[in-house]
């Protein structure tokens, strides 16, 4: 019901810190809510990577609405 997205090139173009940044980056420009991986436990050893969780456990709509919304927030450049 999960899938965790690399976010860290849109955290880079954004000039935001992490996944905890674009979290409450993506809750107030696009209304839509996603969790941190930071959110699920500590890092790996060596991870250096960034994740967001997003649940597909909805509609086929709200899944292109919420994915559509995120893109628009994120394609700042």
């Amino acid at each position: 019901f999960y899938i965790y997205p690399n976010v860290t090139r849109a955290c880079q173009n954004l000039n935001l810190s992490g996944s905890k940044e674009l979290q409450q980056y993506l809750l107030h420009k696009a209304d839509v809510a996603v969790l941190a991986r930071s959110c699920f436990g500590r890092r790996n050893k060596g991870e250096r990577e960034e994740y967001i969780r997003l649940s597909y456990a909805t509609s086929k709509e709200n899944i292109l609405e919420g994915l559509r919304r995120i893109k628009e927030a994120v394609e700042v450049y």
